[in-house]
């Protein structure tokens, strides 16, 4: 007997051709030197003209920028270097315009230290944010917790004079600024989906973003057990 046919359509991503722009090196229109929104809308017709199916935009949130954007210090809104959320809605409705579907980078693994979460889990130990990041006890020495090395180089474990505990350095330990957010927690996973999905100012209801990318989750080991 023959099998029936699927009729369901595959996700549009899959086989999609994806154009991925690093906003700050892609075109600088306000003469800072820095790449901003307005420049990528200003080129949309040319990346259009190239067959893509979807644009990829690397970070462009909130940001001390001392990892280029990837050390977030507010997602839900667009750092000034970058422009504001009217550039923004902008590209946004160009590129739909053109029948390109927009793709945000989101950066959950970690977060800038001056982020509000990280400064509540840090300053307020019994707070609502106390279990959002990893802190680990130090030795009976003080010597940190093991002796694991960071991917980039050094010591995992940085020293916390504030809530003397130690914090892992990962991803990043050049910087010393972003501190991981575990995804185990339901309140972290309720806020995470809620300014992924459906609110901040960033949200795929009112802008159409058609997907996000999630970024350095591999970093991230209870991300491995905990869907």
């Amino acid at each position: 007997m023959p099998q029936a046919v699927s009729q369901t359509a595959p996700p549009w991503w899959k086989g999609a051709v994806i154009y991925q722009i690093y906003p700050r090196s892609f075109l600088d229109t306000d003469g800072d030197g820095v790449g901003d929104l307005a420049g990528i809308t200003a080129r949309l017709d040319h990346v259009a003209s190239l067959g893509v199916d979807a644009v990829w935009l690397s970070p462009f949130f909130v940001s001390p920028m001392k990892d280029y954007g990837y050390d977030v210090a507010d997602y839900t809104d667009v750092d000034p270097l970058f422009g504001a959320l009217a550039d923004f809605d902008a590209l946004i409705a160009r590129a739909h315009g053109l029948g390109l579907r927009v793709i945000v980078d989101m950066v959950f693994a970690h977060t800038s230290d001056q982020h509000r979460w990280f400064a509540s889990s840090r300053d307020v130990p019994e707070g609502p944010h106390a279990d959002w990041y990893v802190w680990a006890d130090p030795k009976p020495d003080g010597a940190p917790p093991n002796n694991w090395q960071s991917v980039f180089g050094g010591p995992a474990w940085r020293w916390n004079a504030a809530r003397s505990l130690y914090s892992p350095s990962v991803p990043q330990r050049r910087t010393g600024r972003l501190p991981p957010v575990p995804p185990s927690g339901r309140r972290g996973r309720r806020e995470r989906k809620m300014l992924s999905v459906y609110g901040g100012k960033l949200d795929t209801h009112d802008r159409s973003v058609r997907c996000f990318r999630i970024v350095a989750f591999r970093h991230d080991r209870s991300a491995c057990i905990r869907p």
